[in-house]
């Protein structure tokens, strides 16, 4: 009786330290965010208007006039290419938005996300209206990215 108990305590040790080895959770992958950019022909950037409270959401606390577009198919890989190794992460429920990012289609408004670039030192937090799901990015390649798209 005290063998098949000693059997079955390093069976339990075998199959924990087998569980220990799996992957952690990972949120999704945005799919409404890939396909808006798979589907969009431009995708402009307004920024926060100055005065307006950092968590708003309205159109009407950004600037109307577009700053930064993506306005060719190149662009707008260069904005997805900057995606491919971005840290997913679920509910993101403080993250401030001083850009709105507009994908439109023939002028026709598809999708909106907003990005934080204020919360994070170093990253870039692109987030969904519902901030149901997020994307972080580094700073240093959003800031190249904004340079290439910007308008004169």
């Amino acid at each position: 009786m005290r063998n098949f108990f000693i059997i079955i305590l390093i069976q339990l040790t075998i199959i924990s330290c087998n569980q220990k080895n799996k992957k952690t959770w990972q949120p999704r992958k945005d799919e409404q965010f890939y396909g808006a950019v798979d589907s969009c022909t431009k995708i402009v950037f307004l920024t926060k208007k100055e005065n307006q409270h950092e968590y708003s959401h309205d159109d009407s606390a950004f600037v109307a006039k577009e700053k930064y577009a993506a306005e060719n198919k190149v662009q707008i890989q260069n904005f997805k290419s900057l995606f491919k190794n971005a840290e997913r992460t679920a509910y993101c429920p403080d993250s401030k938005s001083n850009y709105m990012i507009v994908f439109l289609n023939n002028q026709k408004q598809i999708k909106q996300y907003f990005a934080d670039t204020i919360k994070l030192k170093d990253r870039v937090i692109v987030f969904q209206t519902g901030y149901q799901s997020s994307q972080i990015i580094g700073k240093t390649a959003w800031n190249n990215f904004l340079e290439e798209v910007k308008l004169k």
